[in-house]
């Protein structure tokens, strides 16, 4: 697997870090910490790529977010089964269009991504999983409350 990106001065000055915010948490303690985690691999990415180096291969950092949003996801999912979540097939089908993107940029082993591409693609990082914590998620929160998920 190879995805190289040009040198840390080649990037966006847009690409930054965010940082969590309390008010994205559930109360729920494993739905936030996985959340912080999924945050803090962003971050990570961002942290790998803007180092001062060679270029880099972002393939295995990639192939670790994907990794742990599928343990999320899954975690997510078997509630939503067992409580008979509502929206489960257009939250399910959020979840896989989101390891889709990355996955295929994961495979496109050839392809060198500028650092517009790796500014764009940090900012979807950052703006899906926000947007998915205060929008979608939001939608089996109480679902998850009532049935003591932690």
């Amino acid at each position: 697997m190879h995805c190289p990106v040009k040198k840390a001065e080649e990037y966006s000055p847009r690409m930054q870090q965010i940082d969590w915010q309390p008010e994205w948490s559930f109360d729920i303690y494993s739905i936030d910490s996985q959340h912080q985690k999924l945050l803090e691999l962003i971050n990570q990415l961002l942290t790998f790529v803007s180092a001062d180096r060679e270029p880099v291969s972002l393939a295995e950092p990639l192939q670790g977010l994907l990794e742990y949003t599928q343990y999320h996801f899954d975690f997510e999912e078997k509630y939503f089964e067992l409580y008979d979540f509502r929206a489960t097939s257009d939250h399910c089908r959020e979840h896989q269009q989101f390891k889709d993107r990355i996955a295929a940029i994961i495979s496109n082993q050839n392809s060198e991504l500028s650092g517009q591409d790796l500014a764009e693609l940090i900012a979807w990082l950052q703006d899906w999983l926000v947007g998915h914590i205060q929008g979608s998620d939001r939608e089996y929160l109480e679902l998850f409350l009532e049935h003591n998920v932690r």
